[in-house]
This record gives structure tokens, sequence and C-alpha cells, in this order.
């Protein structure tokens, strides 16, 4: 190899490292930048999660979604999953309608959490009682926002509460064929452990090729015609061509 060729692919390894760099940044849209953690107080996890008696009460904090809340007790946050039920999830039909119910009934107002079981995220497992006294579990399901979750519930009051919703065609139950949600989100995590391959690009033999293979599957920026797509499409191809070269 001569001292030109290798001096050209010298200048544009460098060039080909900074652009790379700077399309994974703007493609990530800085995510992998540490933000300063936000203060909320102390939570209980797994360990602490033993310590709460079998009811308590507390004022709701935050809603995750339809069926998970969190709840101000002893100065900590604790996680509530809400028993027996099961709520569409963010991504499904009635999803942000099970959490917006959640939070016109419970946000900012003090509840009473009977606890049934913790579950592996270390979270409270048990049903959420109204300040009226209602119970949140049974008014999700008689809205037709939420399916009992039969997996792990035997509770026959919860199964005629959901029959009740389904025949009357409420919430959810007005879809001709509604998917359960932990249907959805057993598809889903299926769908993502799905890594497209990628054809490689250049000589397995040439020192080149990883770079010329990185550069050539980075993902193209969505604004078409973008000087960082030319320019990595036109260094791919001088990579391409120094390494057939060498």
């Amino acid at each position: 190899m001569s001292s030109r060729v290798a001096k050209g692919i010298g200048s544009l390894l460098l060039a080909a490292a900074l652009i790379t760099a700077f399309v994974e940044v703007a493609r990530r849209g800085f995510r992998s930048i540490p933000r300063k953690p936000r203060v909320t107080g102390p939570r209980r996890g797994p360990g602490q999660a033993g310590t709460l008696p079998g009811q308590f009460s507390g004022r709701v904090v935050s809603v995750s979604d339809g069926d998970t809340i969190s709840v101000l007790y002893n100065a900590g946050e604790v996680r509530v999953r809400l028993s027996g039920i099961d709520c569409p999830e963010k991504g499904q039909a009635y999803g942000t309608r099970a959490k917006l119910f959640t939070s016109q009934a419970a946000f900012g107002r003090n509840v009473t959490v009977q606890v049934a079981d913790h579950d592996r995220y270390g979270r409270v497992v048990g049903e959420v009682i109204l300040p009226d006294g209602m119970n949140l579990n049974h008014e999700l399901l008689r809205a037709g926002l939420a399916w009992w979750y039969r997996q792990y519930s035997s509770d026959r009051e919860l199964a005629g509460l959901e029959a009740q919703a389904r025949a009357e065609h409420r919430g959810l139950w007005s879809d001709a064929s509604p998917i359960p949600p932990w249907e959805y989100r057993k598809r889903r995590a299926t769908a993502h452990s799905e890594v497209p391959g990628s054809e490689a690009v250049g000589r397995r033999d040439n020192f080149v090729y990883p770079l010329t293979s990185l550069i050539m599957n980075v993902p193209s920026s969505p604004v078409r015609g973008s000087t960082t797509v030319r320019c990595r499409d036109r260094l791919g191809g001088l990579l391409k061509h120094y390494s057939q070269a060498a």
C-alpha cells in the first residue's frame, strides 16, 4: 500500500469516526447523557415493602397507569399495583382512558390500601378503597376499563363485574375483539427481541471492514438529503474502494 493511500485512509478514518459519533448522538436524541435524578423522597423497595402493615392509608401522589399508583406513607412513596385486574397498556385502546379514570378517582386523595401481596418488582399488590368507600379495582372493571386478571385471581366477584361490563359493551368491550393486556405485552416483548441483521460491506480480511460496515449501517436521518447522510454514503463508498484496492 502506498503512503498516499495510507494517508488517505487515515484521514477518512478520522472523518468517519467523527461523523459516525455525530449521527449516533443525533439519532439517540442525547438520551445517553446522564440526567440529574428527580428527588421524590425515600421509596420503599422490595425489602421495605414487607414491613408495611396489612392495611395503610395515604395520599395518592402519582398515577403510572390505570392499575398502578404511588401512595405517600411515612414520608415515602409506596408503589401499589391494583390486585385482580389488568388495565390496558398505554399503547392500547382505552389505556389512556383507564389512567384518566384512576387519576380522577384517586389522585391527590387519601385512600386506604388493603395489602394482599407483594410482586417481584417490590410493589404492594392490593385493593384500593377510595374516600367515599368505593373499591377502585371494582370500579375500573365496572366501567369496562380493566380485565379480570384471571391468571392471578380466583375472585368470582371480579369475574362477575367483567362479565357484566362485557355484556353491556362498556369501555373496551365496545370493541369487536379487544386484546388482553397480557397478550399485548407478550407480543411487544417478542417484537423487541427480534433484532434485524444487516448485510456486511467490504472485505472481512481487511482492517477497513469493521468501520466500513459501521458507517454503512448507521440508520438514515429522517430528513432526506441531509448533509450527514450524504457524507456517510460518500465515506462508505470511498472506504469500500480503498479496501478493495489494498
